[in-house]
Parts: C-alpha cells; sequence; structure tokens
C-alpha cells in the first residue's frame, strides 16, 4: 500500500478511535446537529458547483459531467434539498433519522470521492471537488462511524447500499437530465 493510503487509514482509524469515546450521551446530543449539517452543506455544495460550474458554462454541452441547463441544474437541486429536509422532519418524527442520516452519509462521502476521482483523472480541479473533499468527505466519515453502532448491521449496510445506488441515480440523471425537461 501506498505512503498516503496508510496516512489515510491512519487518520480514519485514529477517528474511529475518537468517536468512540464520545459517550452514547454525547452521541444522542450529537446527532440532530449533525442531521441539520446535511442540508446546510448541501447548499454549500450545490454553490461551489453552480458558481464554479454550471453559471460559468457557455453552454449546457460545456458543463463538465453534467447535462443540463442552468436552470435545470437549479429545479433538481432545488427539489432535491427540498427532499432532504422533508426527509429529516419526517425521519424524527417516524423514529428512522440514523439511518437516514447513515445513508445520507454514504451519499456524501461516494460523492466526494467522485469528485477526487475526477480530479485526478483530469488533474485539475472540477465543480463541487472543494466542498466534497473538504466538507463532504469528512462529514461522511464521521457520520458513518458514529452512527455506526446505533442500528443493526444489516439495516447499518442497507443504508450503505442505498447510498451508493443514490449516487448512481444522480450520476443518470446528471448526464441524460436535459431529455427528463424535454416532452
Amino acid at each position: 500500500m501506498s505512503y498516503t493510503g496508510n496516512v489515510l487509514i491512519r487518520a480514519l482509524e485514529s477517528v474511529e478511535q475518537r468517536m468512540r469515546m464520545i459517550n452514547w450521551r454525547r452521541q444522542e446530543r450529537i446527532e440532530p446537529a449533525l442531521a441539520w449539517l446535511f442540508p446546510l452543506t448541501y447548499l454549500i455544495h450545490i454553490a461551489e458547483e453552480y458558481l464554479a460550474g454550471v453559471a460559468l458554462a457557455t453552454a449546457p454541452s460545456k458543463i463538465s459531467g453534467a447535462n443540463l441547463t442552468p436552470t435545470q441544474f437549479l429545479i433538481l437541486n432545488g427539489v432535491a434539498f427540498l427532499l432532504m429536509i422533508a426527509g429529516m422532519f419526517i425521519s424524527r418524527r417516524l423514529n428512522f433519522r440514523t439511518w437516514l442520516m447513515i445513508c445520507l452519509g454514504m451519499v456524501v462521502l461516494v460523492n466526494g470521492l467522485f469528485h477526487v476521482a475526477a480530479g485526478l483523472r483530469n488533474a485539475g480541479y472540477n465543480p463541487g471537488l472543494i466542498s466534497g473533499l473538504l466538507i463532504w468527505m469528512p462529514l461522511g466519515i464521521i457520520t458513518l462511524i458514529c452512527l455506526k453502532k446505533r442500528v443493526r448491521p444489516v439495516k447499518y449496510w442497507v443504508a450503505l447500499a442505498i447510498g451508493v445506488i443514490i449516487n448512481v441515480i444522480v450520476l443518470v440523471i446528471a448526464r441524460s437530465g436535459r431529455r427528463l425537461f424535454e416532452g
């Protein structure tokens, strides 16, 4: 394994050890705050993608990784944001917020990894890279580590799988999005 890989693994192990040291009561208090970081960081991530990519593109075909007009981009992300907010309220009311947060933790972690992979592939910046790397990847890792013991293993793995599936769906929509808006 490379030096970078070893450093990353050691850092993740250190974070996991620190998260285990947080007692159960503190974790229960952390969960609501952590839950609302998802919509907040979503706005930051979408703002970076829009301002650094969509708004600057001279044509929809020039938007890196997406086949959407700026208006379509904003509509789809506005709907996604509202669904996330509704999900937070509904999951709290119906007592599945921890599961939803694990799912969202995986969504943001994988999205951040996609941005990093695209940046490495293109040897440069792509819209969403900074917030994906500095905000979403840490948020996803902390959420997945912190909440792992709060649900049964089967539910945890199902939430992870659904998080990956959501990323695939988002990728397909972004790549063929204009067709959704055409009659």
